[in-house]
């Protein structure tokens, strides 16, 4: 009996709350990878400070790849349920992402540093055809 009674408090701390999981996702709104139950189950203690288990998030069509607003069922035992209300919305970065899920600045950056070390490599190749043609001059031909 106790445990019955235990098990609705924690429905009730969690029952109808709000989650908001941010997700990084492309402009049509797929997810670059999915919410699954730990995901779910890990913002729901954050918010509420509960200890819900990942095997409790009811997820009967799999995980999560889109981004909307899902109605997630917990079953907590004996016949005690709670639910809750999921949106999952994409990262609000001011970094852009190509359809790959690649973050645009950082493949900007390597480009920027691989482009900076081949002019180095130029410049320093250049100067070293240069001194070899300086040597040249200065040795008299015979």
């Amino acid at each position: 009996m106790r445990k019955l009674v235990r098990l609705k408090e924690r429905a009730n701390k969690v029952n109808e709350i709000k989650i908001s999981i941010e997700v990084n996702a492309s402009d049509e709104g797929k997810l670059f990878g999915s919410v699954g139950t730990r995901d779910i189950a890990d913002a729901v203690n954050a918010k509420v400070g509960s200890d819900i288990s990942k095997a409790e998030v009811l997820m009967p069509h799999g995980v999560i790849r889109d981004l909307g607003d899902y109605e997630i069922a917990l079953d907590l035992g004996y016949d005690v349920h709670a639910n809750i209300s999921v949106a999952v919305v994409g990262l609000q970065s001011a970094a852009s992402v190509t359809d790959d899920g690649s973050i645009i600045e950082e493949i900007e950056e390597a480009e920027a540093t691989e482009e900076a070390e081949a002019t180095e490599e130029a410049a320093a190749e250049e100067s070293e055809e240069e001194k070899a043609e300086e040597t040249k001059e200065e040795k008299p031909s015979e």
